[in-house]
């Protein structure tokens, strides 16, 4: 694979996105996960209840990106998580780092709308940060099938999990 450095890329991102999700998931199949993966804005990934009484927030930044945060997620990231209904009563912080909870310290697999690109995603330097990079990869590349398969498992699992929040907030809903 070769470094891109094309900056940040919402294609990307959704993919880096939708990977973490996937993680969170597979570990803890019963927690709700939102993962912004369409990039409408707020917080990147969410996950409620993991620690109990607790939403975790994550915001995902381009690796190269030259504006390093000193606080992260950021108190408005932080003030939206905490207006959602699902985080009613729950104390909002920032997320910890996927090692700190014994799950993949960094991921990979193909950028959803651009197979020609690989996205890694990985554990920032404070709580909170994700980091993603991408690299140009080849069709024949041995890693090309299997970037594809987690693309592809990710994507899915990203979905449910938008799906399973939504009908969480749904049923919250005062009627």
């Amino acid at each position: 694979m070769d470094d891109l450095d094309d900056g940040p890329n919402s294609l990307a991102e959704g993919t880096a996105l939708a990977l973490r999700a996937h993680l969170l998931a597979t570990a803890r199949p019963e927690l709700l996960i939102a993962a912004d993966v369409k990039r409408h804005g707020g917080p990147d990934l969410v996950c409620w209840q993991w620690q109990p009484g607790q939403a975790w927030v994550w915001q995902l930044r381009y690796m190269h990106d030259p504006r390093a945060p000193q606080q992260w997620p950021a108190a408005a990231v932080l003030a939206a998580a905490a207006a959602d209904p699902l985080s009613a009563g729950l104390e909002v912080v920032a997320g910890p780092s996927m090692q700190t909870l014994g799950l993949l310290v960094e991921q990979e697999a193909s950028n959803m709308a651009e197979p020609e690109e690989a996205v890694t995603v990985r554990d920032g330097p404070i709580p909170g940060l994700q980091l993603y990079s991408i690299a140009c990869q080849k069709a024949e590349s041995p890693d090309f099938a299997r970037r594809e398969a987690s693309m592809r498992a990710a994507k899915y699992s990203a979905s449910r999990c938008n799906r399973m929040v939504a009908a969480a907030r749904a049923a919250a809903q005062p009627t």
